[in-house]
């Protein structure tokens, strides 16, 4: 939520010409609605069951990848399970402070004005990826360098 996986995401996508696919996308096509509106209407559980669809028919397509995840994938144990058997995870480790000035006015469907909530939510997803991740970046800081951070560690 608001570490720049989109934006880091589409600038790798230029740099190596990997395809990329954003599962929050995917789903909001399939389902016809926005990811609030599926939060609101179906609940996180039912979107958490879509995203691992989605996943699943993603991660073994042939060609080379970027998956842009949401950053609730962590939530769900088997979505987890199944990037880890078939992908690098990569996490992009951003400062609660940079995360909510990024997000500020978005409509963020687990974001709230509740500090205790979000600092909540933070805390557990930081603990989540970082039991996840193959690899940790600092995402602080320009999407560009985040960028160039990743393919460096990847030897790309």
């Amino acid at each position: 939520m608001g570490a720049g996986k989109t934006t880091v995401g589409k600038v790798l996508s230029k740099r190596t010409s990997y395809d990329i696919y954003s599962l929050d996308e995917m789903i909001t096509i399939r389902e016809n609605a926005t990811i609030p509106s599926i939060f609101k209407h179906k609940g996180e559980a039912y979107f958490r069951h879509k995203e691992y669809e989605v996943v699943k028919e993603v991660v073994f397509k042939q060609n080379k990848k970027i998956l842009d995840c949401g950053g609730g994938i962590v939530e769900k144990e088997d979505s987890m399970k199944l990037l880890k058997k078939s992908s690098t995870i990569i996490w992009l480790n951003c400062s609660l402070e940079n995360i909510t000035s990024r997000i500020n006015g978005d409509n963020r469907p687990l974001f709230t004005p509740n500090k205790n909530v979000i600092t909540n939510l933070y805390k557990r997803r930081c603990t989540l990826y970082e039991k996840w991740a193959d690899i940790r970046v600092n995402a602080d800081q320009d999407p560009l360098k985040v960028a160039s951070e990743i393919l460096f560690q990847l030897q790309i």
